[in-house]
C-alpha cells in the first residue's frame, strides 16, 4: 500500500475535522447559513427521488464531508509521496485552495447547489475560504508530522 496515500488520508480526514470546526461555529453565530455539504446532499436525495429527512441529511453530510476531505488529503499524499515532508507542508495551503477554487466556482454552481462566492452571501464565501485555509494549514503540519515520524520509525528499523 501506499505510505502517502495513508498519510494524506489521515492527514485530510483530521484537516476536515479542523474546517468544519470553523464552519459550525460560523453557522452558529449566524454567517453560514445551511452547510454545503447538507445542501449537495439534499439535491442528491432530490435527484435520486428522495425525501431529505433532517436527521438523515445531517449525518450523510457529515460523512459526506469527512469522506471528501479524506479523499483530497489521499490524493495531496499520492503527489507529494516521493518529496521533502517540508515540500508538502508548503504546499497544502495551495491545495486547500485549488479545492476551493474548483468546487465553489466549479462543480457546485454548475450543479446550482450554491452560487460562486462572488453571488453568495458574503459571510459564508469568506468562512468556506478561511475554512479552506484552516484545511491546508492542518493538512500541511499532520503531513509534515506523520511523514517525519514514518521516516523516524524507518530508520530505526534499518540497519546500521
Amino acid at each position: 500500500m501506499n505510505g502517502g496515500l495513508v498519510r494524506g488520508a489521515l492527514a485530510g480526514a483530521a484537516a476536515t475535522v479542523a474546517m468544519s470546526i470553523i464552519m459550525v461555529v460560523s453557522e452558529r453565530i449566524g454567517l453560514m447559513g445551511r452547510h454545503p455539504p447538507e445542501r449537495i446532499v439534499e439535491r442528491g436525495m432530490a435527484v435520486a427521488d428522495g425525501l431529505p429527512n433532517p436527521d438523515t441529511v445531517d449525518a450523510m453530510a457529515g460523512a459526506a464531508h469527512l469522506a471528501f476531505g479524506t479523499v483530497c488529503g489521499a490524493a495531496f499524499g499520492l503527489l507529494m509521496n516521493s518529496r521533502a515532508s517540508v515540500t508538502g507542508q508548503r504546499l497544502a495551503i495551495p491545495w486547500a485552495l485549488i479545492i476551493w477554487l474548483v468546487s465553489y466556482f466549479g462543480w457546485i454552481p454548475a450543479l446550482r447547489i450554491l452560487p460562486p462566492p462572488t453571488e453568495d452571501r458574503p459571510g459564508r464565501a469568506w468562512t468556506l475560504l478561511f475554512a479552506h485555509l484552516v484545511y491546508g494549514v492542518t493538512l500541511g503540519a499532520l503531513w509534515r508530522w506523520i511523514s517525519s515520524a514514518s521516516a523516524t520509525r524507518v530508520a530505526e528499523v534499518l540497519p546500521r
